[in-house]
């Protein structure tokens, strides 16, 4: 995840902003970047206003490993991998969350399901199904 990204984040269930960062690991990227954009609120690089010109080390810079809090409600977001996840930890609980339970159950039965989907496949290419 790049820099330039927190930006334009804010937190899924106040809209907190500006989301503070804490970095674990940070990577260099030595791709550059097309079309460099400014930051236009705030600049997690620097943790400040932007400048008023393009920097392009945000752009080139990515979070690997680290952490992304609300400032209203502390709600903390996990970046892994240089993937965040705004996914809140207690919808992913079973205990508190039916409707994980039952797209869990639904992803379950479509996964038991597919192996036969498959097998049906190419005879319905040719038409013998």
């Amino acid at each position: 995840m790049i820099y330039r990204l927190i930006d334009i984040l804010q937190c899924p269930i106040d809209s907190g902003f500006p989301l503070a960062l804490e970095v674990s690991e940070e990577a260099i990227t030595d791709q550059p970047y097309k079309q460099p954009q400014r930051c236009q609120i705030h600049c997690a690089l620097k943790d400040k206003l932007p400048p008023s010109d393009v920097c392009v080390d945000c752009h080139q810079r990515e979070i690997v490993e680290g952490t992304l809090a609300c400032p209203i409600c502390g709600q903390q977001f996990q970046i892994a991998d240089g993937i965040l996840s705004l996914i809140r930890p207690d919808f992913l609980d079973d205990e508190h969350s039916s409707e994980v339970k039952d797209q869990r159950a639904e992803m379950e039965t479509r996964d038991s399901m597919a192996t036969r989907y498959d097998s049906m496949l190419p005879g319905a290419l040719d038409g013998q199904v």
